[in-house]
């Protein structure tokens, strides 16, 4: 009986303690705010402010380039466009192909994505794959700067 009870508490305290390591893995309280953070961003962020001034900063970009939250990380993301900033991601990373905001990573990893293909997409992305939210004619010339082509998205003509 005595090594029953035993054994029971050692399987007890493995499950317990197992269930504790994988709540902090999967980010713990933490992660529970930033994901209605972001979910609330999907719905109510000004994603056409969002795609104007994410365009500049991609064609910008001459090789990947990682910015952190953190202020003591370099280079910063309060380097990048104010309507970026304030949406609060981990981090920024941009290439002259895309730029891809994540607001969580590790076992859930979920965020907004901006990319240039045959048109510029903002898409959100979790584990499940990406959704759509906005599309815009890419109208580079030679002689037109990064930023008239924000400014068309941004101020769109009627």
């Amino acid at each position: 009986m005595r090594r029953f009870l035993k054994t029971v508490a050692i399987l007890a305290v493995v499950l317990i303690g197992g269930c504790g390591v994988i709540y902090v893995m999967l980010g713990g309280p933490q992660s529970l705010a930033r994901r209605r953070h972001f979910d609330r961003l999907v719905k109510t962020a000004d994603h056409r402010a969002l795609l104007a001034a994410a365009i500049p900063v991609i064609q910008g970009a001459t090789n990947h380039v990682t910015f952190h939250r953190s202020q003591d990380r370099h280079p910063c993301i309060t380097n990048l466009p104010l309507v970026i900033h304030r949406m609060e991601p981990n981090y920024v990373g941009v290439d002259p192909e895309r730029l891809r905001m994540e607001f969580h990573g590790g076992f859930d990893h979920y965020g907004f994505e901006i990319h240039k293909r045959d048109e510029w997409e903002l898409s959100w992305y979790t584990e499940h794959g990406h959704h759509s939210i906005l599309t815009a004619p890419i109208t580079e010339t030679a002689n037109q700067a990064p930023e008239d082509t924000a400014r068309k998205i941004a101020h769109p003509q009627r």
